[in-house]
């Protein structure tokens, strides 16, 4: 299995180590541009509450309807409920959780909780995978996302280098 993990807190790494972005999409690509010298910030800030989630806290609505309100251990987040416990956007809080799956510093548990508006949603908690075969699927995954990120931002000669590195780091 491969050891090596990116650098989430390092701007500038393209996707999935940095902001991603649409392609073709002037204003995906202005956005991840403004949003690159925060995310690596963002990111440490929904691992760390998803570390503590499996440890001291519980999120849950309080009785007027606000959030958050704690209570007990939790074992792991929703994207609401890291949305909500940070003040985040939900653009900006589930790109920077994608980012963290795909680091493998994040997975998904298995089981789900009801959203404010009554539907399940995925509950993620902190390191990787405990089946070998999805951690490595998911380390496979981030290094897709990597390719298409290098092949979007690079040109000829370029280009050609991108790929001969990828395809040396998917052999070995």
């Amino acid at each position: 299995m491969h050891s090596a993990r990116p650098s989430w807190a390092d701007p500038g790494g393209g996707y999935p180590t940095g902001p991603g972005h649409a392609a073709g999409s002037e204003t995906s690509a202005a956005a991840a541009t403004a949003i690159e010298p925060v995310a690596g910030t963002l990111r440490a800030r929904v691992l760390m509450m998803i570390r503590l989630s499996c440890r001291l806290l519980t999120p849950a609505v309080d009785p007027s309807g606000r959030w958050p309100s704690f209570a007990g251990p939790w074992n792991g987040l929703t994207d609401e409920e890291i949305e909500h416990t940070l003040n985040l956007k939900h653009q900006t809080a589930s790109a920077r959780r994608r980012e963290l799956v795909l680091g493998g510093l994040i997975h998904d548990s298995g089981q789900t909780r009801k959203t404010t508006s009554g539907r399940e949603a995925t509950v993620w908690r902190a390191g990787a995978h405990p089946d070998p075969q999805v951690a490595e699927e998911t380390r496979q995954d981030a290094l897709r996302a990597r390719a298409r990120s290098l092949v979007s931002r690079t040109s000829g000669e370029r280009l050609e280098a991108a790929v001969d590195a990828l395809e040396a780091i998917l052999r070995g």
